[in-house]
């Protein structure tokens, strides 16, 4: 039977009787183009997608802030639309109250034409004052 120490030296023998040479390659400069590759176009590629996110961002809330200008441009128009309907209205209302509902036709004739030629006048007046409505109220008339 062999001895493990016996196998140790066998094999720590051959190991030292052979020699180990190891080569290493001549280290060459990195070429100079290499070093701008490496360093300018990650700075390049990375400032030219910045300013192009600027951009998108600056036309992106151009466009928003256009949208928000016709969206409370046209409210306004709606509110102005909604004023001078309600002058209107107002006007033709006061007419509707002057003429009573009474039986005899004199009685009638008398409120009219004391009360209702001013207020008709005042009706005109608030039409005539129209501006965004105008359209409707010639198109209806």
């Amino acid at each position: 039977m062999i001895h493990p120490a016996a196998i140790a030296m066998y094999l720590l023998d051959t190991v030292s009787q052979a020699p180990v040479v190891v080569q290493i390659p001549p280290q060459t400069p990195d070429p100079s183009w290499k070093w701008v590759v490496q360093s300018v176009v990650p700075i390049i590629g990375g400032t030219v997608i910045a300013v192009w996110s600027f951009i998108q961002n600056r036309e992106s809330e151009q466009k928003q802030w256009q949208r928000n200008q016709a969206a409370a441009h046209d409210q306004w128009v709606l509110d102005q639309k909604k004023i001078e309907w309600r002058e209107i209205l107002k006007a033709t209302s006061s007419i509707e109250r002057t003429i009573p509902a009474v039986s005899k036709l004199q009685d009638r004739y008398d409120s009219v034409s004391k009360y209702v030629p001013e207020m008709i006048s005042e009706l005109l007046a608030a039409r005539g004052s129209c501006v965004f409505i105008a359209d409707d109220l010639v198109s209806r008339l």
